[in-house]
């Protein structure tokens, strides 16, 4: 028999999960209230287990007060989680002929600047032998450690800028492979820690112009740091708004779909999330799968299909690894 000490506890708990469900589900471009909007399945099931509770105990007078409440919350984070497990938008033929020609193998990693594991991530780039491996937060210490283990031997083609911690790497001959620097929003230095650089590289696939963007935007957990997010957001629109032929975007995005800044760059530059259909696949935090959220993301152009896509194993960093296979619709073939 509950107390009604402990029953005041019940309805503190079942608040605290509507009020959250609901910060999580409105739309808001403030930072604070934005960060509520990435722990979408947590909300979801959280609500649910809420709710099975009250119905199966039958705790009539916290139905009356809740029911409309957790329901509000499973329809509208059951609406943002859908298209992930259930998607809509791809076309049954899409597939086959994508597969007509071999997929593009893409390994993407952030390492952590601090981690020291280096054999595991090796291990990982060997395994699953990428044809453009996309790695983020790497410094000297990292790439000499890399080389050592043999891991990039078989990546000849490279972009790399040091100050900012990011690197391409591909067994394709890539037809350029640049780096454009993007300032703070607030004062017009780059931000620490990789955040503040987009590599480009330009390639053919089988006769198909491809536009491959290696992106790692600010962390957002301050007002100054969300303000350079937006503004790294924005450059990457401004600058890749009109790119001929297919689109990759790959990278740590330090936010998840259901954000502002998320749907503005999918809209804007005709995106699609290629993990749609293949699970919600979360990647950070590593060493906390209950909380875990995703934020690493492959983002892809309309003609091109997702034929595989997988969430790696621990490595020692806070973000998971996500291997990828991409096949390519015909679109404007380069003879």
């Amino acid at each position: 028999m509950l107390t009604d000490e402990r029953l005041k506890w019940v309805d503190g708990l079942l608040g605290t999960i509507s009020l959250l469900g609901f910060l999580g589900g409105v739309g808001s471009h403030v930072w604070f209230l934005e960060l509520f909007r990435h722990f979408s399945l947590q909300y979801w099931v959280l609500s649910f287990l809420a709710l099975a509770i009250l119905l199966v105990r039958w705790d009539e007078r916290r139905l009356r007060y809740w029911l409309l409440p957790l329901l509000l919350c499973l329809m509208v984070h059951g609406n943002q989680l859908h298209p992930y497990f259930f998607p809509s938008n791809i076309k049954p033929t899409s597939g086959v002929e994508a597969s007509k020609t071999p997929p593009l193998k893409l390994l993407h990693m952030n390492v952590l600047k601090f981690n020291q594991n280096y054999p595991a991530v090796a291990k990982v780039i060997r395994a699953d032998q990428p044809d453009i491996l996309s790695l983020q937060e790497v410094d000297k210490r990292w790439l000499k450690k890399l080389n050592e283990l043999g891991a990039l031997d078989n990546y000849p083609h490279r972009a790399v800028h040091p100050s900012t911690e990011n690197g391409l790497y591909s067994r394709i001959p890539m037809d350029s492979l640049t780096t454009e620097l993007v300032p703070n929003a607030q004062d017009g230095i780059f931000i620490e820690r990789g955040e503040g650089s987009i590599l480009v590289a330009r390639f053919k696939w089988h006769k198909q112009s491809v536009t491959l963007l290696n992106f790692h935007p600010a962390t957002p957990v301050t007002p100054g740091q969300y303000q350079g997010q937006q503004r790294h957001f924005e450059t990457l629109i401004q600058k890749h708004q009109a790119e001929p032929g297919h689109v990759i975007v790959v990278g740590d995005l330090n936010t998840t779909p259901w954000s502002a800044g998320f749907q503005k760059i999918t809209s804007q530059l005709g995106l699609q999330d290629a993990r749609q259909g293949k699970g919600l696949q979360p990647t950070w935090p590593a060493f906390f799968p209950l909380m875990a959220i995703p934020i690493d993301h492959v983002l892809t152009s309309s003609h091109v299909v997702t034929q595989a896509q997988r969430v790696g194993p621990f490595v020692g960093s806070d973000h998971l690894p996500i291997y990828i296979e991409l096949g390519f619709l015909p679109r404007n073939p380069v003879k």
